[in-house]
C-alpha cells in the first residue's frame, strides 16, 4: 500500500524507521485507531507524513538510515489538489471516514493550542529501536535546530510521552503548553 506519488528508494528506509519507533505511540494510535490492518495503516500514514514533508518540509536522515526525522515549515503551502488526492487516500487508508471526524476535532484541538509562530514543526523523530540510545536522534536534532535558527524560527512538536520530554529539555525545549485529546499531549519548543 502506498500514497500516490510516493519516492520509492529512500523513502522504503526511512518509512520502516519510522513505522519501527512509532508503532505503540499514542499519537499514532488514535489517528489510525487499532484492530486489523494497524501495521498497513500505520505503513500509510508514514507515507503520508514522509509525502507532506518532501511537499512543505525537509526530511533529515542519519548516515545509517536507522534514524530520520520529518520537519513541516509554517508558512508552506501544497496545491489544492495535489492536497485532497494526498488526504483521500489518508482518509480510505488510515483512518477511514468513520474515524475522520474525530481526528479532526482532535487535529483542530492540537493545531489551536500550538504557538502562532514561524516555526519548524518537528511532526516525527524515529530511530529504531535497536539503535536508540547512541546519539543518533541527539545528532538530528541538533540537526533541524541548526536549520531553524538560520532561519529565526523556533521549532515546536507535540509528545504523548512523558518519557520523551527530558530527551528534548537537553537540548533546550521547554513544555509551553499541555492539553488533553483523550491522553496528555506535551508541546515543547525551543525558544530560539
Amino acid at each position: 500500500m502506498s500514497m500516490p506519488g510516493s519516492p520509492v528508494s529512500l523513502s522504503a528506509s526511512l518509512i520502516s524507521v519510522l513505522c519501527s519507533s512509532f508503532a505503540d505511540n499514542q499519537s499514532v494510535r488514535a489517528a489510525m485507531g487499532d484492530g486489523a490492518g494497524k501495521t498497513q495503516r500505520l505503513q500509510a500514514l508514514m507515507e503520508y507524513a514522509l509525502h507532506m514533508t518532501q511537499l512543505t518540509g525537509r526530511t533529515y536522515a542519519d548516515a545509517t538510515q536507522q534514524a530520520c526525522a520529518l520537519v513541516t515549515l509554517s508558512g508552506q503551502t501544497v496545491l489544492f489538489l495535489q492536497r485532497a488526492r494526498l488526504d483521500l487516500a489518508f482518509i480510505r487508508q488510515v483512518c477511514g471516514w468513520k474515524g475522520l471526524l474525530p481526528l479532526l476535532y482532535r487535529n483542530r484541538k492540537i493545531a489551536s493550542a500550538r504557538l502562532q509562530v514561524p516555526h519548524h514543526y518537528l511532526w516525527f523523530l524515529g530511530v529504531r529501536p535497536e539503535c536508540q540510545n547512541q546519539g543518533r536522534g541527539t545528532w538530528l536534532l541538533q540537526q533541524i535546530l541548526a536549520d531553524a535558527s538560520a532561519s529565526a524560527t523556533e521549532v515546536l512538536l507535540e509528545t504523548s510521552l512523558p518519557a520523551n520530554l527530558p530527551f528534548y529539555e537537553r537540548s533546550g525545549f521547554q513544555v509551553y503548553r499541555e492539553i488533553d485529546v483523550g491522553y496528555r499531549l506535551f508541546f515543547p519548543r525551543s525558544g530560539q
